[in-house]
């Protein structure tokens, strides 16, 4: 996407990629596994408490993230890895019970109704 400028030495890739919405954790799943069918190195399953994130380089360096939302709002930045093997339902209540003590924890459809009354919307 850029040319000339040297990746970065971070595992973790912070502002420099692209962001894709899925549907599913089934999308993650599906995509993780085509990934690791083409030998992808440096995956990397992140939670950041509104959303479950895999973050990876393509081939040519470029920073990529695919995510699906969670039903759950928090205070950012929030970065925890998370086990995508286990069921959806044990992900949305492992992140419930990891997230619930966080900053601004509240369930998203409760945030976006304050949000929508502090900008006068509601």
């Amino acid at each position: 996407m850029v040319g000339g400028l040297e990746p970065p030495d971070s595992a973790f890739v912070l502002v420099d990629h692209l962001a894709f919405r899925t549907d599913t954790l089934d999308d993650l799943w599906v995509l993780r596994a085509k990934l690791v069918a083409a030998d992808v190195e440096g995956i990397l399953p992140i939670c950041h408490g509104n959303a479950w994130s895999l973050y990876f380089n393509d081939c040519e360096g470029n920073g990529v993230e695919c995510f699906v939302d969670t039903p759950f709002h928090v205070a950012q930045p929030f970065a925890q890895g998370f086990d995508l093997d286990q069921s959806d339902e044990d992900i949305v209540e492992n992140a419930r019970k990891l997230l619930e003590s966080e900053p601004e924890f509240q369930p998203m459809a409760e945030w976006r109704e304050q949000f929508a009354k502090r900008i006068g919307q509601s």
